[in-house]
């Protein structure tokens, strides 16, 4: 799901729930990249950056969505070694929360 910084949605996708979210996430900011009237429910592109929980992070999944625009701020994963500073980590909850609520 992709919103305004508001929590205002400004496009979806639906996937099985025993499906990879990267390969949807592929298809979902593809599609937002060239938009396709058979799949107009992810919407248009916005500002380009996206918050995404730690499922989503990844270099060689950042840099592939870099390329079609959408800089995707994803928590590291906790057996990553990456830390972000604690000032990071809160803005990051506060402002995925708006969209969780």
């Amino acid at each position: 799901m992709a919103t305004t910084p508001d929590g205002v949605i400004t496009g979806y996708g639906v996937g099985a729930g025993n499906e990879n979210d990267r390969p949807l996430a592929d298809t979902f900011l593809w599609q937002r990249t060239i938009p396709q009237p058979e799949l107009a429910s992810v919407g248009r592109p916005g500002s380009g950056i996206y918050l995404a929980d730690a499922g989503f992070a990844g270099r060689e999944a950042a840099a592939r969505w870099l390329e079609l625009g959408a800089q995707v701020l994803a928590s590291p994963q906790p057996d990553s070694g990456v830390r972000w500073p604690r000032r990071l980590q809160r803005w990051h909850r506060q402002h995925r929360q708006i969209v969780e609520t």
